[in-house]
């Protein structure tokens, strides 16, 4: 008996209301026309296909290029001493990280795309052992740099803990506790996806609820910074990213995935192009501030300003950086098929890979090009191979990923 006319292989765009939005969605069986006894008729071809929202694809891509920008500029001026002129970008010149905008939309992203899978709770964790996986190899691939490379250089890199002494170091990585530099990103990922199944309990219950518990666990590590040192702070060696602070910037963008809030929020800033102005003002003066340090007059400024307990003043620039974004792409959206968009969504589809391999890419590059001091053209160079190689894995993760779709349900299930 056949599947009925125009059913199988229809794509379900992912912004369509899920059936059950928080307990995972539940596939309908189809019902043949032509069968007189109305029994329900699986369809072999039918897949469901996520569409993707360009626009987050694109702020995706726009974290790891701040990413990619920060991480291979801030060591070049700390270790090798570079004073040319840098690309800016908002986070060098604020008062947050690009790992803000790298976490919390990969939790909206959680909130959007795994809700609607049957078992959510368990597609988390097993999200979390793929990137715990990945940790080790990118570990692995870095390590032996701490052999290779002088002293001074682990100022910033970190890497010299990992072997003195090796086994010990090698159990703070593997319960998460220490990483080298960058690596505390992809640490902090698994941790919070470890706690996604809880987040995912109490938003059965009400989203509210999650949100509660998020902010006063929040607050709580605010409040222990300031008691205590830094070291002493739960989750957190000192200058890792303290998990119980970060979870959030991940779990309040799960929420608003879940709810699908990306819509009212471009909307929101089609209907008031003056606020993105606004916004971009404050950017302007958060930027200036900066640059004259001025929250050295702040009472508790490390308290206030402090990336590892994602502090009041960070947690607040990082929203403001996003919704900068926003309201800049909602200017342009008649542009977004421009192609430098277009590529910026390629980084954003593929954003966990590409991070993971620049890792050990900006290791050896900052390494390599700040040994030879060519200046700004050194740096350029640096980047611009940082960049292209990004790219090139971007583009083979859409080729894969397209590979991997346009393969006959067939086959696809026999390989499976």
């Amino acid at each position: 008996m056949r599947c009925s006319p125009g059913r199988c292989g229809r794509s379900i765009e992912r912004d369509e209301a899920p059936i059950n939005a928080f307990g995972g969605s539940r596939r309908r069986p189809l019902k043949d026309p032509g069968n007189a006894g109305g029994r329900a008729v699986a369809c072999p071809e039918e897949t469901i296909v996520m569409e993707r929202d360009q626009r987050i694809d694109i702020l995706r891509g726009i974290a790891i290029v701040t990413i990619l920008l920060n991480h291979i500029s801030i060591p070049l001026r700390t270790l090798f001493h570079y004073h040319g002129p840098t690309i800016p970008t908002l986070t060098q010149y604020g008062y947050s990280s690009a790992a803000s905008l790298f976490v919390a939309m990969s939790g909206y992203m959680v909130g959007m795309v795994y809700l609607k899978r049957p078992s959510p709770m368990k597609a988390a964790v097993k999200r979390a052992g793929e990137l715990y996986v990945i940790n080790l190899i990118v570990l692995a691939v870095i390590v032996p740099l701490a052999y290779a490379a002088p002293p001074a250089l682990d100022s910033y890199w970190k890497l010299r803990p990992m072997i003195e002494p090796p086994f010990a170091a090698l159990i703070r990585f593997l319960t998460l506790l220490d990483a080298p530099a960058f690596l505390d990103v992809l640490q902090l990922y698994v941790a919070l996806l470890l706690l996604t199944p809880v987040a995912i309990l109490l938003l059965r219950r009400s989203p509210l609820l999650l949100a509660g518990c998020s902010i006063l666990l929040w607050a709580a590590m605010q409040v222990a910074g300031v008691v205590f040192t830094p070291d002493t702070v739960l989750l957190s060696n000192g200058h890792s990213l303290n998990v119980l602070a970060w979870q959030l910037t991940f779990f309040l963008p799960l929420i608003a995935g879940a709810l699908r809030l990306h819509h009212r929020i471009f909307a929101w800033f089609e209907a008031r192009p003056a606020a993105t102005a606004w916004i971009w003002g404050a950017l302007a003066v958060s930027a200036l501030a900066r640059i004259v340090a001025a929250e050295r007059v702040l009472p508790l400024t490390y308290e206030l300003v402090n990336r590892p307990l994602n502090s009041p003043v960070w947690l607040f620039h990082s929203v403001l950086v996003l919704a900068g974004y926003i309201g800049l792409l909602t200017w342009l959206r008649g542009h977004l098929q421009l192609w430098p968009f277009q590529l910026l969504a390629s980084l954003g589809r593929n954003s966990l890979n590409v991070f993971a391999a620049s890792i050990p890419l900006i290791y050896v590059l900052s390494w390599g090009f700040g040994s030879l001091d060519w200046g700004f053209a050194g740096y350029l160079l640096a980047f611009a191979t940082l960049l292209g190689l990004s790219l090139a894995i971007a583009a083979w993760g859409d080729r894969r990923k397209h590979r991997k779709k346009a393969r006959p349900p067939v086959a696809a299930s026999q390989a499976a």
